[in-house]
């Protein structure tokens, strides 16, 4: 992930290899559980979601998109230095460029996993459930999409629950959206 040197270190990368925009996975050590694993989707299911996102967000985008699974204390620390704001959060997004050409940078998304835990047990939803929210969301900020004010908040998570339930595997869609009522702030 190009900016985010710094937080690669002790971390695990997977890069796609289909066609296109290449997706770099980054999980840090602050994502871990105690067990050393995160209990978050496989990489592929990542680049599913990114994928799915891009492809109704901004079709056109063939750009590299580097997504990080990190810890409340980094996504701390990037909140600080690129917003001002000295407190955890749970996504962050960071626009580098058009994604227009193949292997340009698109942008990178960061996700505490910590706050993703928190979350899904708060709204009675799984990790990866949340994960794939908090990432459908980044994405959606790459794209240009904002909720600052009502109109584009509407739209933005209207898309959101769109792409979130044409995301879920069929056997759980008959039992219902539990909190497609939820948004983020």
């Amino acid at each position: 992930m190009r900016g985010l040197s710094a937080a690669r270190a002790h971390s695990r990368r997977l890069v796609s290899t289909s066609a296109g925009p290449r997706i770099f996975i980054t999980i840090s050590h602050q994502a871990r559980a105690g067990s050393g694993q995160v209990n978050a989707p496989r990489p592929a299911r990542l680049r599913q979601v990114v994928r799915h996102a891009l492809s109704r967000g901004a079709p056109q985008v063939v750009g590299d998109v580097g997504v990080m699974l990190t810890g409340d204390r980094e996504i701390r620390r990037l909140n600080h230095r690129f917003r001002g704001l000295d407190k955890a959060t749970d996504v962050l997004a960071f626009p580098l460029g058009d994604g227009l050409t193949v292997g340009q940078p698109f942008g990178d998304i960061v996700i505490s996993a910590q706050s993703a835990r928190r979350q899904a047990r708060e709204y009675g939803g799984s990790l990866a459930g949340e994960i794939d929210r908090l990432l459908v969301h980044g994405t959606l900020h790459l794209c240009g999409y904002d909720h600052h004010e009502r109109r584009e908040a509407v739209y933005m998570h209207g898309l959101t629950r769109d792409l979130l339930r044409e995301l879920r595997p069929v056997r759980s869609r008959a039992g219902g959206a539990r909190r497609s009522g939820r948004s983020h702030a």
